[in-house]
């Protein structure tokens, strides 16, 4: 890892575990160096949301080949620091929670993150969820000029809370989805 993480000089990650110290960080901005392949890693447990807290910047690279497995969320967002061109590929998620979670209880409202130009390939098994909402207001995280190709197998694109149903959980700004498969009580919540 290289860099500061300030705005003239961004750290610059290239493995897992350097993502993982850095978004967690206030207020700091982080840049991908490479491709990051989490292949190597095998099947792993989250067992704590890292809170993401950075302004990141993927340059177009991805994080691939991630492999949850029995997994809590594995981001859990509390800024509305955006999150730019960066791809999710390759994820398989078996018996995860989420992906990402979104909480949106006063004062955490105000602060979803917005996604843009960024592109999600998954896989979910055995009650997975790829994003997990807690919303009770009509802030929601937003995403722009996104792709997803998300297949469930007996699992769930958005897991909402029962009491949030009827508000909009995640914002689909110029975005292509592309969501097959069976699901368990699967909710779909978005505004397009």
């Amino acid at each position: 890892m290289t860099g500061t993480g300030t705005k003239a000089d961004p750290y610059i990650v290239y493995t897992w575990s350097e993502l993982l110290s850095t978004v967690v960080q206030e207020d700091v901005y982080v840049e991908l160096g490479s491709d990051i392949d989490c292949k190597e890693l095998g099947a792993i447990t989250i067992e704590n949301s890292y809170e993401f807290r950075c302004y990141l910047e993927g340059n177009g690279y991805s994080i691939k080949n991630l492999y949850l497995y029995h997994s809590s969320s594995v981001f859990y967002f509390s800024k509305n620091h955006p999150i730019s061109n960066l791809t999710f590929k390759n994820i398989y998620m078996d018996n995860a929670y989420a992906l990402f979670r979104f909480k949106s209880d006063p004062p955490m409202y105000y602060y979803l993150p917005t996604f843009i130009n960024c592109h999600f390939s998954a896989e979910l098994v055995n009650d997975s969820n790829f994003i997990d909402n807690i919303t009770t207001h009509l802030y929601c995280a937003v995403f722009r000029k996104c792709t997803f190709h998300i297949l469930c197998k007996d699992s769930q694109f958005t897991r909402v809370r029962s009491y949030s149903q009827d508000i909009r959980p995640i914002l689909l700004d110029n975005c292509v989805l592309e969501i097959y498969g069976t699901s368990q009580d699967s909710v779909f919540s978005a505004q397009l």
